[in-house]
């Protein structure tokens, strides 16, 4: 994989999707935020899914690519 999120799908709400625990993904999005001083290329993928107001299984699936990345 080129890129960190691929672009053909974008984040948004997902009406369907399972609510997640919001510590445990703040605690991703924090470790990822330190990551982005050594792999600037994460940026734009990280800050698009630390702006996530109510954070889904699909935003969930998102953050362990850009992990696997």
């Amino acid at each position: 994989m080129k890129t960190a999120m691929h672009a053909s799908n974008p984040l948004s709400r997902d009406e369907s999707g399972k609510a997640i625990d919001q510590m445990i993904y703040g605690g991703m999005i924090d470790s990822l935020v330190y990551l982005i001083a050594i792999r600037p290329n994460i940026m734009y993928s990280v800050c698009l899914c630390a702006n996530q107001f109510d954070p889904q299984n699909l935003h969930l699936k998102v953050i362990k690519l850009i992990l696997c990345y």
